[in-house]
């Protein structure tokens, strides 16, 4: 094929691209105008969503806290690990025992929520996390009063 018929070619599929691309955005836009109450809609279900969600988690850490039972239908506590410690002795530390010329952060932190760190260069603390199953459907059977 000839470089004209290929300009000619490329230039009828950038005219078509183009075509559907403003054919989308328009029919885009249409449904989005049609449909802004379910949008609406949907975005204030999820509000109330993540609103019920915050406060089953907080009533599972304060169950937690009352009764130290981790366990709850349909969700639960996990104790998660967090770290606090300066870059400096991070570094220090790992070139101590030959892991890098730079900190690697990922592998630092995962050896010190190992407990295989000093506490004198980090400190571990653990925190109680609040956790909600994916699969819920079988509390749409349920009635609260």
């Amino acid at each position: 094929m000839s470089i004209e018929q290929l300009m000619h070619d490329a230039a009828l599929a950038r005219l078509n691209e183009q075509t559907l691309e403003e054919r989308w955005q328009q029919e885009f836009r249409s449904f989005q105008e049609k449909h802004s109450g379910l949008r609406d809609g949907l975005d204030a279900a999820k509000m109330a969503r993540q609103n019920v969600e915050t406060e089953l988690r907080d009533a599972i850490l304060e169950a937690y806290s009352q009764n130290g039972e981790k366990k709850f239908p349909g969700g639960g506590v996990r104790i998660i690990k967090s770290l606090e410690y300066k870059d400096a002795d991070a570094l220090f530390w790992a070139q101590q025992h030959s892991m890098a010329l730079a900190l690697d952060r990922k592998a630092f932190e995962r050896l010190a929520k190992a407990g295989d760190v000093s506490a004198t260069i980090v400190t571990v603390t653990e925190e109680p996390q609040a956790t909600i199953n994916t699969d819920l459907s079988r509390f749409l059977e349920k009635v609260t009063t």
